[in-house]
């Protein structure tokens, strides 16, 4: 519930995704029919023509490109590969291939939301939440 919660914020116009971010996914309708997986690493990146998104650690990972559908919504091309494996484009594999509407549901919480995806479940949903440094009074 807390990874789905709030209405969609603007990712466009203002709004810098660039950086690290701790992710997770969350599989359901499956068997079992719930699977939340543990924290892993992402980036977001800006290689000059848009954002592009790597899962960094984990067994499976991803990697692709984000494009602009409405102030509030963004699409994600991707394709998933092992980690033992090279990264894949969009498009090389159809099995490999993934297709999710993006937004992002707090300040520092951005949601990818995979609609039947091609194994184990019928929705998954990649979270990815960026923590902000606080300052911190020095001590002298």
């Amino acid at each position: 519930d807390e990874a789905l919660a709030g209405d969609p914020l603007p990712l466009a116009e203002g709004y810098d995704a660039e950086g690290d971010w701790r992710c997770r996914t969350i599989k359901a309708g499956g068997d079992p029919a719930l699977v939340v997986y543990g924290w892993f690493k992402c980036r977001i990146s800006d290689d000059g023509a848009g954002w592009t998104l790597e899962k960094l650690t984990g067994s499976q990972r991803s990697s692709g490109r984000f494009y602009t559908l409405s102030a509030t919504r963004l699409a994600y091309l991707g394709a998933g590969h092992y980690h033992d494996e090279a990264a894949r484009n969009y498009g090389a594999d159809p099995e490999r291939d993934q297709v999710a509407i993006v937004e992002r549901r707090a300040k520092n919480r951005i949601i990818l939301l995979f609609p039947a995806p091609r194994f184990e479940s019928k929705l998954d949903v990649l979270v990815l939440e960026r923590r902000t440094l606080r300052s911190s009074p020095c001590r002298h």
